[in-house]
C-alpha cells in the first residue's frame, strides 16, 4: 500500500497512521491508514481495484507498471489476519486506504527513561515548514512537551511573525526550519533571521527530507545549531532539541545555578526603582531579596529625579511609562543635573515593554545606559545588573530600604473549579497573592474606564498588565494586556469588553504552584 501511494503521487505527501480501533463486534483491532495526495481513483472504479488482474485505468499498467494483483493479495492477507480493508478516494485529490487487523498483545517492554523535558515547559517555539502535516506533527510533539508553538508556512510569514513578536517585547527561544521550501529555502531564511536584532538569539535547528550536503556543511555559518534528516523519530527529535538548548544555556538546572551564582556575586547596590505599577516593583524586590542590594522606590518620574538628587544611588531602574513625568524625561533631567554638578553619570537601566530598536535608540539618546525588557525575568535582571558591578565601591551589606517579603509558600485553599495551573518562581510565592489582588483592582478600573470610554486609561492598564503578567508566570495576563493596548489604540470598545471578560474568567480559574521545591499552592481568586 505504501509502495502504491508513492508510485501514484507526484506532488504532496504520503502519510502512514496507526491507531487502535474498537469495531462493532467489540474486538480490539489495530487500524492502519495510508493516505496520499496522488492521482486518486474514479468513484466508479473503486469497487474493482481489489479484484485480481484489475486496475482503475487500462493505461495504468503502461504508465506505472504492475499486474493488478497487489491489492487482491493485500485484501486476502488482511482477511486472513481477521480484518477488513477499504478505501476513500477522490479523483485528482488522492486516496486513503484503511485496514484493520487483530494483533495479540505483546509482553510489556521496558521503555527507556524519559528525558527531562522541564526545559521545554513554556518555551516559545516557531515551526517553519510549507507542509501542513509536518507542522502539525511538530506542533503536537512540542505542545505535548509543554512548549508554546507558533506555525509559519513559508519564510516570508516567518519573518513577519518574528518581527511582530519582537515589537511586542517577546521572542522565540527555538526556531525549527524546513530546508526544502518554495520561494525562500531554510538556509536563506536562517540568513535573514541572523540579520535581525535579538535580545537573546534563538536556537535554530534545520530539518530536511534529503541529505543536502551543501546545507549540512554550511549550516553553522547561518547560526544553525543542528541539521537533521527527516523523518525524525520523536525521541531523537526531543534529544536533539534538548541538546541544542542545553548547549545554548537554556537548561533550567544550569540557568538556576548561574542565577544563584550571579545573585551572590552582585555587590550591595543602592538602587532607585522608578516604577508606578506596584506589582512590577514587587517582582523586582522579590528577585533581589536574597542579595545585599537596597531598593528605594519612586512612583513617578518627577519623584525619581528628586530622590536621585538627594541620595547617592549606585544605579537606577527606570520605567519608561509613568505618570507626572515619564522615564525618558526623568532620565534626561538626571543627566542634565549630573552634568551641572560635575558628577560621573550613574547607570540608568530602562524598564520597557517596547524593547525593540526604535525605543532603544530613543532611550540611548536621552542617556539610558542599558535595557531590561518587560516582563522582567530574574535571569535578565541579574545579567544586566552584573555588568555594572565594577561601578560600585565596596561597602558593608545593609538591609533593604523596603523590607522584602519572605519567599514563603501561600496558605493552601480549596478551589471548586481550577482550569489553569501556573508555576511561579519560589521567590514570588510570598507576593503572588498581592499581585492577584492588584489584578482584580485593575479589572474593576478597566470596567470603570470602559464605561467612561476612557481609552487612555484602558491603554495604561493594558500596558501594565502586558509588562507584569509573564514575569509572575501568568503569560495569559501579558497576552490580554497586549490585546487591550492594541484595541485601545483602535478604539474598539467591544473588543476591550471581550478582553475584560477573558481576564475575569482567567482570574477566577487560576491555580498557582510555587516552584523551586516549594509546596503546591492552590489559590482561589474569586472576587
Amino acid at each position: 500500500l505504501i509502495g502504491n501511494a508513492v508510485k501514484f503521487t507526484d506532488l504532496g505527501e504520503v502519510v502512514v497512521e496507526v491507531s487502535r480501533a474498537l469495531e462493532e463486534e467489540g474486538v480490539d483491532r489495530t487500524l492502519f491508514t495510508i493516505r496520499d495526495t496522488g492521482i486518486g481513483i474514479p468513484s466508479d472504479k473503486q469497487s474493482m481495484v481489489f479484484e485480481s488482474f484489475t486496475q482503475a485505468d487500462s493505461s495504468t499498467t503502461r504508465r506505472f507498471g504492475g499486474t493488478g494483483l497487489g491489492l487482491a493479495i493485500t485484501r486476502r492477507l488482511v482477511e486472513l489476519m481477521g480484518g477488513r480493508i477499504w478505501l476513500v478516494s477522490e479523483e485528482g485529490q488522492g486516496t486513503a486506504f484503511h485496514f484493520t487487523i487483530h494483533l495479540p498483545k505483546g509482553d510489556l517492554v521496558q521503555r527507556p527513561r524519559r528525558a527531562d523535558i522541564s526545559t521545554l515547559k513554556g518555551l516559545e517555539v516557531l515551526v517553519v515548514d510549507d507542509n501542513a502535516t509536518n507542522r502539525r506533527i511538530f506542533n503536537e510533539h512540542l505542545s505535548h512537551w509543554g512548549a508554546r508553538v507558533t506555525e509559519a508556512e513559508n519564510g516570508d510569514k516567518a519573518i513577519e511573525i518574528v518581527t511582530r513578536v519582537q515589537r511586542e517585547g517577546r521572542s522565540f527561544s527555538l526556531i525549527l526550519l524546513d530546508f526544502n521550501m518554495p520561494g525562500m529555502n531554510g538556509l536563506e531564511l536562517a540568513e535573514r533571521l541572523k540579520r535581525l536584532e535579538f535580545e537573546t538569539p534563538p536556537v535554530t535547528m534545520m530539518f530536511s527530507s534529503t541529505d543536502h550536503v551543501e546545507g549540512h556543511l554550511s549550516s553553522k555559518d547561518y547560526g544553525i545549531s543542528t541539521f537533521l534528516i527527516k523523518p525524525v523519530k520523536r525521541d531523537h527529535m526531543l534529544e536533539a532539541i534538548l541538546t541544542s538548548l542545553n548547549q545554548a544555556g537554556y537548561a533550567r538546572e544550569k540557568a538556576g545555578a548561574a542565577m544563584e551564582s550571579e545573585a551572590l556575586a552582585l555587590p550591595p547596590f543602592s538602587i532607585l526603582l522608578a516604577e508606578d505599577y506596584l506589582p512590577n516593583r514587587k517582582i523586582i524586590e522579590a528577585f533581589l531579596q536574597h542579595t545585599s542590594c537596597t531598593i528605594d522606590d519612586a512612583v513617578n518620574g518627577r519623584l525619581a529625579v528628586e530622590k536621585f538628587k538627594n541620595n547617592g544611588y549606585d544605579l537606577v531602574l527606570m520605567d519608561l511609562e509613568m505618570p507626572v513625568m515619564d522615564g525618558l524625561m526623568a532620565t534626561q533631567a538626571i543627566r542634565e543635573w549630573e552634568k551641572t554638578q560635575g558628577r560621573e553619570p550613574k547607570p540608568i537601566i530602562a524598564l520597557t515593554a517596547h524593547a525593540f530598536s526604535e525605543n532603544r535608540a530613543q532611550c540611548l539618546a536621552v542617556g539610558c545606559t542599558d535595557f531590561i525588557p518587560k516582563p522582567v525575568k530574574k535571569k535578565t535582571l541579574f545579567e544586566v545588573l552584573g555588568k555594572y558591578s565594577d561601578r560600585v565601591a565596596p561597602k558593608e551589606a545593609t538591609t533593604h530600604a523596603h523590607p522584602l517579603p519572605p519567599a514563603a509558600a501561600l496558605a493552601s485553599r480549596d478551589v471548586a473549579e481550577v482550569r489553569f495551573r501556573v508555576e511561579v518562581e519560589e521567590e514570588l510565592a510570598g507576593v503572588i497573592d498581592d499581585y492577584l489582588r492588584a489584578l482584580y483592582r485593575d479589572l474593576r478600573a478597566l470596567v470603570s474606564a470602559l464605561k467612561e470610554k476612557d481609552l487612555k486609561t484602558t491603554y495604561k492598564i493594558g500596558h501594565d498588565l502586558k509588562g507584569s503578567g509573564a514575569g509572575y508566570g501568568l503569560d495569559r495576563i501579558s497576552e490580554i494586556g497586549r490585546e487591550i493596548c492594541r484595541l485601545s489604540m483602535e478604539k474598539d470598545l467591544h473588543g476591550i469588553l471581550a478582553q475584560i471578560k477573558e481576564l475575569n474568567t482567567y482570574l477566577k480559574n487560576v491555580d498557582i504552584v510555587a516552584g523551586g521545591g516549594g509546596s503546591q499552592t492552590s489559590v482561589s481568586t474569586r472576587s
